[in-house]
């Protein structure tokens, strides 16, 4: 999500076919992205789409007299490209924005207090310390439903959310008529809450994962036209992605309910509890995690027109 082209820098989606060899490893399905450049006149754009829980029906799940479960998403950004010099240097930028809130409305059976206290009873009256320190967090919402034929007794939302930022620069400058030189930063930076904790979690408010992410990318380009049949191009680029994925809870320690899982809490929140038949609580059992990845790249192809060939070699 925090990769985002910002859509008003897209000039267009070259589908290439029967891939050369520099693309390597994949034969097929290769899309490039070629981004829009500056011209001698200053142009710019402004762009809104939103979608509005007030403008659409309620979920068929989301039943009344429950509040209608929120649906908002806004996207919006801008660009602005002209000269830095005119037929020689040039710029362009844009941005793009998306904010988005929604509620995820689920049934499920969580312990009514009735059978929490027949549990008690049946244990001879006796309260294990964990567990009465896990209630005493309350958990999860009070039943809000008469139970239908799966023991459902909730119906519950579960808030999710996305923000993203993207941002491109881009300029070019020409020496002369035979050569170009491109420089082209992106960054992209996104926090997400995931319901039902991405996967492999309950649907239960308050466990969701929360993934921040962070792009950066940055590359240069240098073509020279050594002839009107040969073509040398160098190319360097860069980029680095950071992404973590973490408990909504992640502040929660379970050892102050004398949850000793772990020596270590971290940021673990509450540990995944699952009881036969009862929505689970906690997060996801992969949670914490994560991972940095860093890339380097740098090329040089010549290509060469030679009548009904097209020659090119490169490393």
């Amino acid at each position: 999500p925090a990769t985002i082209l910002p859509i008003a820098a897209v000039a267009e989606f070259p589908v290439i076919s029967g891939a050369e060899a520099e693309y390597g490893r994949n034969s097929g399905a290769i899309v490039n992205i070629v981004t829009k450049s500056g011209t001698n006149d200053l142009h710019g754009s402004l762009f809104e789409f939103f979608r509005d829980d007030a403008l659409g029906a309620r979920n068929y799940f989301n039943t009344e007299p429950n509040p209608k479960s929120p649906f908002r998403n806004n996207q919006f950004g801008g660009s602005l490209g002209g000269p830095l010099q005119k037929d020689k240097t040039f710029f362009f930028l844009a941005y793009e924005g998306q904010r988005e809130s929604v509620g995820l409305p689920s049934l499920t059976r969580v312990p009514s207090q009735n059978e929490i206290n027949a549990a008690i009873a049946a244990n001879g009256g006796q309260v294990n310390p964990v567990t009465g320190a896990l209630l005493a967090r309350n958990p999860w919402p009070t039943p809000n439903r008469t139970p239908d034929e799966n023991g459902n007794n909730l119906e519950t939302t579960t808030q999710g959310s996305n923000r993203v930022d993207s941002l491109i620069a881009k300029v070019d400058h020409h020496f002369g008529e035979a050569d170009l030189l491109t420089v082209r930063y992106f960054y992209g930076d996104s926090d997400q809450s995931f319901p039902l904790a991405l996967v492999g979690g309950g649907n239960l408010p308050g466990y969701n994962t929360i993934t921040p992410t962070t792009v950066h990318l940055a590359s240069a380009s240098f073509t020279h036209v050594l002839s009107p049949k040969l073509l040398l191009e160098v190319r360097a680029g860069y980029n680095r992605f950071w992404e973590t994925f973490s408990p909504e809870d992640q502040g929660f320690d379970p050892r102050t309910i004398g949850l000793n899982t772990v020596s270590d809490a971290r940021d673990f929140g509450l540990p995944l509890v699952r009881v036969s038949g009862y929505a689970p609580v906690g997060a996801n059992l992969s949670l914490p995690r994560g991972r940095t990845d860093s890339n380097y790249q740098f090329f040089t192809n010549l290509s060469r027109n030679a009548g009904r060939h097209n020659l090119k070699f490169g490393y």
